[in-house]
């Protein structure tokens, strides 16, 4: 799942949290300029997490993801968050 911080730089900044383990920025970059996005629109931080939060409707936890995104970003060098 992708959400959102506010950046000083840039106005926002996109976290992506996955399960992917092998997922790099640059294969998702070489994915988008394929597609013609923008860079803009490529998570600028990518975080793996054995399981990601669900509702119990069976979608994304946004807002549990928003807060390991607020806590990965005050810890600033970590790429895994321990739950």
């Amino acid at each position: 799942g992708v959400v959102s911080l506010p950046c000083s730089k840039k106005g926002e900044q996109l976290v992506l949290f996955t399960q992917a383990k092998m997922l790099t920025r640059q294969d998702i970059l070489a994915a988008a300029k394929t597609e013609g996005l923008s860079e803009l629109a490529i998570p600028r931080t990518i975080a793996f997490q054995e399981t990601l939060p669900v509702l119990g409707t069976g979608k994304l936890d946004v807002l549990t993801l928003k807060q390991w995104a607020e806590q990965l970003k005050s810890s600033e060098k970590s790429s895994e968050i321990t739950m």
